[in-house]
């Protein structure tokens, strides 16, 4: 797990460290036309996943969600919001390529970042478990396995939680330990010789999640149906040694963009590495 946090202000309160945890730590907003929920990092990004819970979703309630060019707030390019206005947990997620040219630092709450401001139409007050980048979420599990959505695996899995979160926080965090195993690393500074000029690729760093998709959900899949196996020789282990096997060739034929500079802007440069020369020995 990296060390590096999104920013989250809302009504000048701070919920960075409570939002970051994605699990754990509730908190409670409530949302509406006159207030934002501001999500800020210390580059550009176009992907925010929100982990929501005791949902109680509002009729009729649109999400928007802007971006600061330096002078005025303005509605990013393409919005697509998996978490339909705050009713489910999902990815809000916009044009890639804007963060380019039209997202400047700003100053909320004594904190400049890149800011994204969120909000709602209608009033609705939704508890957040947390914000992040995750490079799976329950929807790709159920597109291998509908059945998988039934409470009795979600708490032999993932215990009083309503989803598996938990189990897409492991993936991303092993995922994560597989790109640095290959060599992967990004620079952020001008002098090699400075300690400092190498840092460890983070979930911030990967421009495009469908290039790691298919391979976290293989993931997912083995780490959800080894929880449910008691036994070596059971249906829920073989399958768990199947998706690993395909997480692994999946994996190893992956092409990765990757913020080398860690800019938060897709430079030339920055066109996917094939990971072929790995080889996991997990």
């Amino acid at each position: 797990m990296s060390k590096e946090k999104l920013c989250v202000v809302f009504n000048g309160a701070d919920y960075s460290l409570p939002m970051s945890d994605l699990i754990k730590r509730p908190s409670t907003i409530t949302l509406d036309n006159t207030n934002y929920l501001y999500v800020g990092f210390k580059k550009p990004l176009n992907k925010f996943y929100f982990n929501l819970s005791n949902l109680a979703p509002v009729a009729n309630t649109i999400l928007t969600v802007e971006e600061n060019d330096g002078t005025n707030w303005n509605p990013v390019t393409n919005l697509e919001d998996n978490t339909y206005n705050f009713s489910e947990s999902g990815y809000l997620c916009w044009d890639k390529y804007s963060c380019n040219t039209k997202c400047v630092k700003s100053t909320i709450s004594g904190m400049e970042k890149y800011w994204y401001r969120i909000q709602l139409s209608e009033s609705q007050t939704i508890e957040f478990m947390g914000t992040g980048v995750l490079f799976s979420q329950d929807s790709d599990v159920y597109i291998e396995y509908p059945i998988l959505d039934n409470a009795k695996y979600k708490v032999a899995v993932s215990g009083n939680q309503d989803n598996y979160t938990n189990i897409h926080v492991q993936v991303r965090d092993y995922i994560l330990s597989d790109i640095r195993s290959i060599g992967i690393n990004k620079y952020t500074k001008d002098n090699p010789a400075n300690c400092d000029y190498f840092k460890q690729i983070t979930e911030f760093d990967l421009f495009d999640l469908e290039e790691i998709k298919f391979a976290a959900r293989m993931l997912a899949l083995a780490n959800i149906y080894y929880k449910l196996s008691d036994s070596p020789d059971d249906r829920w282990q073989i399958d768990a040694d199947r998706y690993k096997a395909e997480y692994l060739r999946a994996f190893n034929v992956a092409f990765l963009s990757i913020d080398k500079n860690d800019d938060g802007k897709q430079d030339t440069c920055e066109q996917p590495t094939f990971t072929t020369n790995l080889r996991i020995k997990r």
